[in-house]
């Protein structure tokens, strides 16, 4: 099994970077922690204080995921060892999850959720890779209907992962977005959406051949080899083509208001948008090889933008 540094408590968001909707199809796909917003589990104070009623309501739905695993349990359907009735008595004395990690943004909110209860509770770790990813999925099942275990995995290993068919590895941080001029970030759409809608269409269409899921699968993993290889050029070419692929084939998944800065990125040559997740919302990622000439011509955009500081992977300056 992979080793992992313990953590201090608080478990991060995930990105997954390269790889949505191919990973459908098994292709690569490379995640990585977002430490820009992060939950954890703690107690409501005796004090009320200003996210008291979000607490009480964390609360509640502690309880009813308890509840969960404890029916669970009884069905046999739950076959690892998870100490339910400390969980419970727990939350009987405030027990909530903390977190500022949106939901609705395919920013893997429940699945650090996961990742802080199985650390917390399962009294013996799964020893190996498959076992531990097919364990934490059962766990976020609850949330998702059916859950990959991809999010609760990077959540608890806190270190990016590539995700290749049904196995994994940490892999090390990349060199060639760290000159302080490039860089990775995320625009925020300020909008939530929900995935399962959005994969149907897309499985749908892959079937009447008007997405061609094998050429998705096919760009994402030569980005992902050039991400981890460090080959710029290679990345910065296929980047922009993934770009305007996904404009072309996948524009359902955009938000309409996004749309025409989607666009501009691509006739500037400036900076080039993907999806991150499922979108319909959430958040977008984008590339610029000049971030400093990214925010001038973005000066007048009313989107938030948030540069991916992930001590892990990629990062660049804002200066």
């Amino acid at each position: 099994m992979i080793q992992r540094t313990k953590n201090n408590g608080r478990y991060y968001a995930k990105l997954m970077l390269f790889g949505e909707y191919s990973i459908i199809n098994k292709s690569k796909a490379l995640t990585v922690p977002f430490k820009h917003f992060s939950g954890e589990l703690t107690f409501i104070p005796d004090n009320k204080y200003t996210a008291y009623d979000y607490a009480k309501d964390s609360n509640r739905q502690l309880r009813d995921y308890a509840l969960y695993l404890e029916e669970a349990y009884r069905s046999g359907e739950l076959d690892f060892s998870i100490d339910i009735k400390r969980l419970l008595l727990d939350i009987e004395s405030g027990l909530y999850f903390d977190s500022s990690i949106p939901q609705g943004y395919g920013a893997g909110s429940s699945g650090a959720l996961i990742a802080a209860i199985y650390d917390q509770y399962v009294t013996v770790y799964a020893q190996k890779a498959d076992k531990l990813r097919n364990q934490l999925a059962f766990m976020e099942n609850f949330f998702h209907g059916r859950s990959s275990g991809i999010d609760p995995l990077v959540a608890w290993y806190q270190e990016p992962l590539l995700i290749e068919d049904d196995d994994f590895k940490v892999v090390d941080k990349p060199d060639f977005i760290s000159t302080g001029k490039e860089g990775l970030f995320l625009i925020d759409t300020a909008q939530t959406s929900k995935t399962q809608p959005l994969v149907d269409f897309f499985l749908e269409q892959t079937k009447l051949g008007n997405i061609d899921s094998k050429y998705l699968s096919e760009i994402n993993n030569r980005i992902i080899s050039a991400v981890l290889g460090n080959q710029m050029t290679d990345f910065k070419r296929l980047m922009r083509e993934l770009s305007q692929w996904q404009l072309t084939h996948m524009r359902k998944m955009i938000p309409s208001h996004m749309e025409d800065f989607w666009k501009n990125g691509i006739d500037q040559d400036l900076y080039y948008t993907k999806l991150c997740g499922s979108g319909g919302g959430g958040f977008l990622l984008g590339y610029t090889h000049d971030y400093n000439a990214f925010l001038k011509s973005a000066v007048n955009v009313d989107y938030k933008f948030i540069p991916v500081q992930v001590p892990e992977m990629a990062t660049f300056s804002q200066k």
